[in-house]
Formats: structure tokens, sequence, C-alpha cells
């Protein structure tokens, strides 16, 4: 079987030039992700609301362009979006801490329960694990 050709051996100057720009372009990489965290690092109090900000735009802007198509102004539209999604919340939240709240009651009840089962499941874990290894 024949074997594939070889390729021809580039020069040492077109070695080297390549060699430098994958160097160089290692350094800017380095640098620019340097500058990226220096820059994160100084807003890093903005950054949480910048990003919930940005996700409700996304969220809300098909609903606002949906209502525009419909002739309703963008102000409008948005101003409307806004109230329909946190009246909705509200009114999810307000009928979901009641349950909420009897589960934690129940929770905080059972625990000293749940507690002595944990330990006692943690204690046979740890002796099975020390009659199989011998330790």
């Amino acid at each position: 079987m024949a074997s594939p050709p070889s390729l021809p051996r580039l020069p040492l100057s077109e070695r080297l030039r390549r060699a430098g720009v994958a160097a160089w372009s290692l350094i800017g990489i380095f640098i620019v992700a340097i500058a990226a965290a220096w820059v994160l690092f100084k807003i890093r109090i903005i950054f949480p609301p910048l990003i919930l900000a940005i996700l409700i735009i996304y969220l809300l802007n098909p609903i606002v362009s949906r209502l525009e198509r419909r002739r309703v102004s963008r102000v409008w539209g948005t101003i409307l979006a806004y109230v329909v999604v946190l009246g909705s919340t509200f009114v999810l939240i307000t009928a979901i801490t009641p349950f909420v709240s009897r589960q934690l009651q129940s929770f905080s009840e059972d625990w000293p329960e749940f507690k002595v089962q944990i330990v006692a499941a943690a204690d046979d874990a740890s002796n099975w694990f020390a009659d199989r290894t011998g330790a």
C-alpha cells in the first residue's frame, strides 16, 4: 500500500512567522479576557439588575409587538404588558403563599423525626461501608 503524498515542508521563515502570529493572537486573547474580567468586576453591582432588565425586555417584547400589530401604541402596550404580568405574578404569589406556609410549618414540625431518620441512614451507610472495606 502506498503512503499518502507528504506535504512540502514550509521554509523556516514561514514557520517562524506563523508561530509569531499564533503567539501574538494568544497574547491578544489573554489581554481581552483580562480586560473583560476587569470590566465585569467593576460593574458587578449593576450586573444582576442589568441581566434582570434584559430578561424582562426579552420576555415582554413579543407581547408588546403583538399589541403593536393590533394598533396599540408601543408605550400603552408596554404598560399593559407590565400590568398584566405583574398582576398575574401577584395573584399567583398570593394564591401559593398559604400552601407554602402550611408546608413549611408541617416540615418544621416533622423535622426532629426526619433528623433521626437521616442520622440512622447515615450510620447504616457508614457501617455498611466499614463492613465492605474493612475500615
